[in-house]
């Protein structure tokens, strides 16, 4: 192998490096609401990770905001306003505090990882 097939292949490793450390564990690809973990790490993650990713990133403090009182800051629980999650359907009350499985896949997703669990979370604020 030539000296500069050997360096772009280098330069190739390094770029792909940056671009994971930019990647979040926790992300969305597009406008679907469908996150998508993606780790080495084998730790648990919330449904608050989730939010501190998205506020960190936006470097906007309110976006990290999400428990069973307010959204976003700015959007907060009152006699007008409320907020529910719901997860397959089923009303939940752990908000920020929801463990996304490890191996859990929407109803529309094919699964890459067995046993699949389908979580469908639903958080409403009206």
């Amino acid at each position: 192998m030539s000296q500069s097939r050997k360096q772009a292949i280098l330069e190739g490793v390094e770029r792909q490096r940056r671009r994971n450390r930019l990647n979040k564990p926790i992300h969305t690809h597009d406008t679907s609401g469908t996150l998508h973990i993606e780790t080495d790490e084998n730790r648990q993650y919330f449904l608050h990770d989730f939010f501190l990713i998205w506020g960190n990133q936006e470097n906007n403090p309110e976006r990290a905001v999400f428990n069973s009182t307010q959204l976003f800051g700015g959007h907060v629980v009152t006699g007008q306003h409320s907020l529910t999650m719901t997860v397959n359907d089923a009303s939940n009350s752990d908000f920020q505090n929801f463990a996304i499985p490890k191996n859990s896949q929407t109803a529309s997703d094919v699964c890459s990882q067995t046993p699949c669990v389908t979580t469908n979370v639903v958080i409403t604020y009206t």
